[in-house]
């Protein structure tokens, strides 16, 4: 068994590969290799316990997980399972056709009992953790757009939108238009403005109403988590220090020299990171 190619990352994870149903079920995810014929999950609420002449159990359910996608090189399994007390503890048993394994956040092992397991765990599920997609986002093709890349500016798009239809594309997810120095403009000095080198927002405008006309949805990329040093809130902070009311607003400490050290994205310093 190719155990190199088995994948789950558990759902406490900022990544995981759980996702919330609704706030009694979830669907479990795990990649595994072309080797793989059957998957289980064994599961259930973490705390319930039967007392039995031979001690506390774990009274465990098993669902089979359904083959839900493929690549050239991996298999991608899903199960639905109830969650009715919003917590969830589960492993995996995976089969092939000479062996069959235990895969949990204790690695991969063969005949481990359930309380030598150190199981994939999902603390507690709240309503604020069920994320919903609307309901068309399962037919969208989507396209990635770097502006510059179209004839340099936001007319570029607009002139390759049929193209880009024809090819079955009805969904642009366009990287930042937003007022910037650099050719990405993850750096912006302005997010109220297009960035004069691709257009301005009649321009914009335009882009949406034929996209749309087109039966395309627009989704634009935006960086929150960083900005330009020249963003009139970082300078703010510049010249104000702590009296600046953007200052929380930025990972930065005061030196005792009266000096200000900041957080960057990837060591640029000319992209102080935002919290």
């Amino acid at each position: 068994m190719h155990t190199n190619e088995i994948i789950h990352i558990n759902g406490r994870y900022h990544k995981t590969d759980c996702d919330l149903i609704d706030d009694k079920h979830v669907a479990i995810r795990i990649k595994t290799g072309k080797d793989i014929r059957r998957v289980e999950v064994v599961y259930n609420d973490p705390y319930i316990r039967l007392n039995t002449q031979e001690g506390l159990y774990w009274p465990f359910h098993i669902a089979e997980m359904k083959q839900t996608g493929n690549t050239y090189t991996n298999n991608y399994y899903t199960a639905i399972i109830p969650c009715d007390l919003h917590r969830l503890k589960y492993y995996f048993k995976i089969y092939s056709d000479t062996e069959c394994v235990q895969y949990s956040e204790t690695g991969f092992t063969t005949d481990y009992n359930h309380d030598d397991l150190a199981m994939f765990f999902m603390p507690y599920i709240t309503e604020s953790n069920i994320f919903t997609p609307p309901s068309w986002i399962n037919d969208i093709v989507w396209y990635q757009i770097l502006p510059i890349r179209f004839n340099k500016n936001i007319k570029g798009i607009i002139d390759k939108l049929d193209y880009l239809h024809d090819l079955g594309i009805n969904g642009m997810y366009i990287n930042p238009i937003y007022k910037a120095k650099s050719y990405h403009k993850y750096d912006v000095t302005d997010y109220a403005r297009v960035d004069d080198d691709l257009g301005n927002e009649e321009d914009f405008e335009n882009l949406c109403k034929k996209a749309h006309d087109l039966g395309m949805k627009v989704m634009l990329d935006i960086s929150l988590t960083r900005c330009s040093d020249l963003n009139p809130m970082f300078q703010d902070v510049i010249e104000k220090h702590k009296k600046s009311p953007y200052f929380d607003m930025f990972k930065v400490l005061e030196t005792e020299d009266g000096q200000l050290e900041y957080e960057t994205f990837r060591m640029i310093r000319s992209m102080p990171r935002k919290l």
